[in-house]
Order: structure tokens, then sequence, then C-alpha cells
């Protein structure tokens, strides 16, 4: 799962068709992104932040993946952030793909703006 925070940081998203599925649902903070199309949109030119990923630890249950991290850079105003997020990643069963993503942030959304 590193490898896909990895893309992200280096504003690689090409590699998303290969991990999520066509109607992936990303629900992230206040904001709720539906379908592959949307997702790349999203990260090509609707995202605020730019930084690094760490990630602290990784728990696997069934066909869900819980991703628990910080999330270090700069958001829209050049300042600087820190946000502890925990991603939970669910998988499809037939396909093995991501079909749906919800993302909490410890220190809240404002700071993604």
């Amino acid at each position: 799962m590193q490898s896909y925070y990895t893309h992200v940081d280096r504003n690689d998203f090409q590699h998303f068709s290969k991990i999520f599925t066509e109607g992936i649902i990303y629900h992230r903070a206040e904001h709720t992104i539906i379908g592959l199309k949307n997702l790349i949109k999203f990260y090509n030119s609707e995202r605020r932040i730019v930084g690094t990923h760490f990630i602290d630890s990784i728990f696997e249950s069934q066909n869900t993946l819980i991703v628990l991290g910080r999330f270090t850079g700069v958001n829209s105003n050049s300042n600087s952030i820190i946000i502890d997020f925990a991603d939970f990643f669910y998988f499809d069963d037939k396909s093995s793909l991501i079909s749906q993503r919800k993302t909490y942030l410890a220190n809240g959304y404002e700071l993604t703006k």
C-alpha cells in the first residue's frame, strides 16, 4: 500500500485504474467522489495540498485494509501542515480492486484547503 501513497505524492495517478474499480466511491472528510474519472480529476485539479504521506500502521481484515499515518506538506496558502489520517480501503470480492475508500483526518478538513 505504500506504493499507492508514493504515486499520490508524485502526482502520478495513471496507476489508479489498476487498483480502483470504475465505480470507486471515495469519502474524504466533507466530500464524496464517485467514479474513477472523477477521482482522477480530483487528484489532478481539485486537491489543494502537496507533500508526503508517512505510514505508521497497516491492518488487514478480510476485504478491508486500514492504513494509519500522517501527511506533511503545504496547503494552497503555502502554510505548513501535518495531518494524521486513517484510510479504510474496501475491496471488491470479484475483482479484488478497491471499490470504496474512506479517509478520516484527525486534525480537521479545513487544513487541506
